[in-house]
Order: C-alpha cells, then structure tokens, then sequence
C-alpha cells in the first residue's frame, strides 16, 4: 500500500514550515516618535518599565506578556491547526496573536491602579495621578511585530 500526498498538502506543509520560524514582538519600539521630540516613546517606555534613579519602575509591558504567555501559546496553536484548513498565510496566527497582546497591555495600563503611585510633585506637574497616561502618545504606540525567529 503507498500514500500520494497531494500538491495541496505539499503546498500547506510548506506554508505551516514557514510560520514555524515566525515569533512575535510586542511593546513600544525604538523608531516610535514623540510629539515632544525629546525622547522616543520606545525610551519613554523603558523608563517606566524598568525605572531609572528618581523614577521607581512601574513595568506593564513584562507583566502582561509574562502572565498571559500560556494564554497566548494556546490561542496560536488553535489559531495554526485552524490554519492548516485555510490557505491564509500562517502569518495570520501571529498578527492575531500580537493584537491581542497589545489590547492585554492597553488594558493594563488603563487599569493604572495596580502601578506605583506617583508622587506629589509629578501629580501637580501633569494634573492627574494617573501613572504613564499623559498625552497617552506612548500608549498608543504599544505595537507589535510578526518577525523570523533570531531578528530583532
């Protein structure tokens, strides 16, 4: 008894190889730009993520990623076997994936309270207690990238 594997799975063989070598990215990148000029959103980003020596770190990009990781490997192997039926590019899994990192890390910034507080001065200074929402610019650059594994 023999096998003939048909040109369609031949074809979504290679199509699921391809995305195999696929990872997502998520946060604020380096090339984000500010209204103010003075520093990017990506280094606005790491400041708060990881504090410097007067600003205490308020992270909310490691946090989402970390505690929703299992979560997301689920969903993109649903997404992937869902993928093996359709002719999408596997891509698809990934940028769904991403999206649904980046709304996790709006959510969380927006549910500010779980973040150091801000002190006297900063509150007088920007008019809100509210920790990393001023202009909110940063917070809408939180992106994603679909990208091969072992790019930056």
């Amino acid at each position: 008894m023999s096998t003939k594997v048909t040109n369609n799975f031949s074809k979504t063989l290679k199509r699921l190889q391809k995305g195999c070598n696929k990872t997502v990215m998520v946060g604020v990148f380096a090339d984000s730009q500010r209204d103010s000029g003075k520093v990017t959103n990506g280094e606005l980003a790491l400041i708060h993520e990881y504090g410097t020596e007067t600003i205490p770190p308020r992270p909310f990009i490691g946090p989402v990623v970390n505690s929703n990781q299992q979560e997301y490997a689920k969903a993109l192997a649903k997404l992937v076997r869902a993928n093996i039926e359709t002719t999408e590019h596997p891509d698809k899994a990934y940028e769904l994936i991403g999206q649904k990192a980046v709304g996790d890390i709006r959510g969380f910034v927006m549910g500010w309270n779980m973040l150091q507080p801000l002190a006297p001065a900063t509150i007088a200074a920007k008019g809100s207690s509210k920790p990393l929402i001023d202009s909110s610019q940063m917070i809408r650059s939180i992106s994603y990238k679909v990208v091969d594994k072992g790019s930056k």
